[in-house]
């Protein structure tokens, strides 16, 4: 020590309390569980999860399980598989081929079946990672999830990536503040289908109020994403803030058509507005890097580093339910009804090759009946019905002129 200092140089070490335990033999976990649609698709080789699904979506195309396991034990793994049950709308279960992992090791596992859903409703999953060795510590072993098919009435679907949740936001890209911007998911098509609107949610954030958003959605053509359909644009009110999904309609209610095979980005997009203070849509659970993409103003698509599923979505229609197979023995031909779109009063001519009772239902597009005109026993011939706006609102409906045993729909939209 120095001359004059007394209790040395002033350091030292402590230990507090402490408990040494033995490592465990036989321990795994689960690590990054999904179920996936699409495997093998050109842009997306590992598939998409979807939380919402229409059913003549999801059952064009099965679903993959697979998961990771890690060895935490202290020898190697073995016999470790992966297993998956399925329940609610519809039931399966499966396993994966055993693998032996050795210590801090990681394996794929695969289910060897895959599942395709054949009923509406909500599907919940459970994700297991067995051993024949009793597993020290199971909380890690399993995971949960679920999925929705969906049809909204009789005739169309939400399909979404998001699981619901709003748990985060984005406004912009940083280098893009103050300007016009749009972002969102990549999706998969499985099934011819018709794109009737988008849903939107955007965060609970009062500087939204007021500021314009609409739906877009780009189409992979030769490697590259280009625009092919828009909505309607959406001034955002305070009720919107609640989390709830804003419909929004086709432009000029121009249904846009899918076919099977065509990769999607369904993106959210603002019109710029004050920095900072830019529309902010709404965030759910993290997904893959490379599934969420944004467009900034001058037309540049990029992909978020750290990503979370946008809470933007397709409302999707069967185009097989508004096939009305026309046979050469039909007793009835409907002519689409003039003017179309219409604000007060539409007509619709139809003849008929022989006396027949004629009725015509009108319904929206959650299949419910609107309307219903009996005209009873009409003289074959030429003849005419008019619809009155009166009793509905502005929207998109169908209209199904019966005679006798034959009928055909067509689609009308109101617009007051």
């Amino acid at each position: 020590c120095e001359s004059g200092q007394k209790f040395g140089a002033g350091y030292g070490w402590r230990v507090d309390d402490f408990k040494v335990f033995k490592g465990w033999n036989c321990e795994t976990a689960i690590r990054n569980p999904f179920y996936r649609w699409g495997v093998g698709g050109q842009v997306c080789p590992t598939g998409l999860d979807y939380h919402q699904i229409p059913l003549f979506q999801a059952e064009n195309e099965p679903i993959s399980f697979s998961a990771e396991a890690l060895s935490n034990g202290g020898i190697t793994q073995t016999d470790v598989n992966l297993s998956v049950d399925v329940t609610g709308a519809g039931t399966f279960s499966g396993t994966s081929a055993n693998v032996d992992i050795p210590v801090a090791g990681v394996d794929s596992l695969t289910l060897t079946t895959t599942f395709t859903p054949s009923d509406f409703g909500v599907y919940n999953m459970a994700f297991s990672i067995n051993q024949p060795n009793a597993d020290q510590d199971l909380t890690n072993n399993t995971y949960t999830s679920s999925f929705e098919v969906t049809e909204n009435g009789n005739f169309n679907g939400v399909y979404a990536r998001d699981n619901g949740t709003r748990i985060g936001g984005i406004s912009n890209f940083a280098n893009n503040s103050g300007s016009a911007f749009k972002i969102g998911n990549l999706m998969e098509v499985f099934a011819d289908a018709i794109v009737v609107g988008m849903e939107v949610v955007v965060a609970n954030e009062a500087t939204n109020v007021d500021q314009s958003i609409y739906g877009s959605i780009y189409r992979l053509d030769n490697g590259q994403y280009v625009e092919v359909a828009v909505t309607e644009q959406h001034v955002i009110t305070q009720s919107d803030l609640t989390g709830n999904p804003i419909r929004l309609e086709m432009y000029d209610n121009q249904w846009f058509n899918l076919v099977t095979g065509d990769d999607l980005l369904v993106m959210a997009a603002h019109v710029g507005g004050t920095p900072g203070e830019e529309v902010e849509f709404a965030t759910a659970q993290p997904v893959e890097f490379g599934t969420v993409r944004g467009e900034s103003s001058g037309g540049n698509i990029g992909s978020l580093v750290d990503p979370s599923a946008v809470m933007v979505r397709l409302v999707l229609l069967d185009p097989t339910r508004l096939s009305v197979e026309e046979v050469e023995v039909s007793n009835i031909s409907v002519s689409q009804n003039v003017p179309n779109p219409f604000t007060d009063h539409t007509l619709i001519n139809y003849s008929l090759t022989e006396a027949s009772n004629v009725s015509l239902d009108i319904i929206d597009v959650t299949g419910k009946i609107i309307m219903s005109l009996n005209e009873g026993s009409q003289a074959a011939g030429e003849h005419n019905m008019v619809i009155s706006a009166d009793q509905l609102s502005d929207d998109v409906y169908f209209y199904n002129l019966r005679a006798g045993d034959y009928s055909v729909t067509k689609r009308m939209v109101v617009n007051k």
